[in-house]
């Protein structure tokens, strides 16, 4: 294939090895565990009486990550991680399990601090900065080769190996309803993929915000409320709308759709943080946009300058986004001098 193919379908499978990548995968290792550090640092800094259900998000967005990736790939075939320094299993790296706690905690905690006030808003503002802070990952990762996502015949990874509950002789093979949604690509990465990060997203906000902030089952349950926005994907291509169209016009949507909100309804029991900037809140995604900036950087031969372009645009936007969650932009409040939070 061309430099230019290996773009388009950046996650073409290898016969009988793992995904060799383009990009060494250590520093994922590394930037994961500095920010699930920073995550459980900021748990244990939070208020006595809000401690414990933000150690209970920690372990719960673990919990997630583990679920989420054995089924996605021994139940669906959705796609094959290179190997890290850990691995849980046959194509699942550590660092791939790994980065759900930060992910989801950052998230949550982020979109309860943007809400105060507006708790009806949570499950919007728990999508947009899942989608904001995963997306410069899930675009640059397919086109290194950090993980495969599956070819155009449905098969992630030939001669696998490894137990799939619907076995097939090629080896490691997507399910038909994973092949239609990876199927269109832009740049090497599926372009609902994104999309579905943020439907993720909402479905976790949305449940904590019904459930009253029941973290556990809001956060295990919750992205399968997210697939309320799979239908409305169909329904757009059945009527001739191709993926690459309607997934920006629906995230569109899901921008105005929250300003069209009637009453708040109400508020959730566990009360609003406090004003103030939180330092440790915002050095996630203060290392790990950055981050993955510099590595689009490191690879031009390989990440396209449109491709780095669109990351780098969705990495600065997090920060923004990020930086007035945890008080830094729009407020005039001072820093804390107390590490205590609620």
């Amino acid at each position: 294939f061309s430099r230019r193919e290996r773009r388009k379908y950046g996650s073409m499978s290898t016969p009988s090895a793992r995904p060799e990548p383009l990009a060494p995968v250590w520093p994922l290792d590394v930037a994961f565990s500095i920010m699930t550090l920073l995550c459980a640092m900021h748990a244990a800094s939070t208020s006595a009486a809000s401690r414990l259900w933000h150690i209970r998000l920690l372990f719960s967005g673990l919990a997630l990550g583990l679920w989420v990736e054995s089924a996605s790939i021994h139940l669906g075939g959705t796609h094959c991680h290179a190997n890290g320094v850990i691995n849980i299993s046959p194509c699942s790296s550590g660092n791939s399990v790994l980065w759900y706690v930060p992910w989801v905690y950052a998230a949550v905690v982020a979109a309860q601090r943007l809400t105060a006030g507006s708790a009806h808003l949570m499950p919007w503002a728990t999508g947009f900065l899942m989608f904001l802070l995963c997306g410069p990952y899930e675009m640059q990762g397919p086109t290194l080769r950090w993980w495969l996502w599956p070819d155009a015949d449905g098969v992630t990874l030939r001669d696998a190996g490894m137990w799939q509950l619907h076995a097939d002789p090629r080896g490691l093979v997507a399910v038909p309803n994973v092949v239609w949604a990876v199927r269109e690509r832009w740049e090497g990465f599926p372009v609902t993929a994104t999309f579905f990060h943020f439907a993720f997203g909402w479905g976790i906000g949305a449940s904590l915000y019904l459930l009253n902030n029941r973290v556990e089952i809001s956060v295990l349950l919750g992205p399968a409320l997210g697939m309320l926005w799979d239908p409305p994907l169909r329904l757009c291509e059945a009527v001739g709308i191709s993926k690459m169209c309607a997934v920006p016009v629906l995230m569109a949507l899901a921008v105005v759709l929250p300003v069209l909100l009637s009453s708040p309804g109400p508020a959730p029991k566990r009360q609003a943080p406090p004003a103030g900037r939180d330092v440790l809140l915002f050095l996630v995604p203060l290392i790990c946009h950055p981050f993955f900036i510099v590595v689009g950087s490191l690879y031009p031969g390989t990440v396209s300058p449109r491709l780095q372009l669109s990351a780098s645009a969705i990495a600065l936007t997090g920060i923004v986004a990020f930086a007035r969650a945890a008080g830094f932009v729009g407020t005039t409040s001072q820093p804390s001098t107390k590490a205590k939070r609620t």
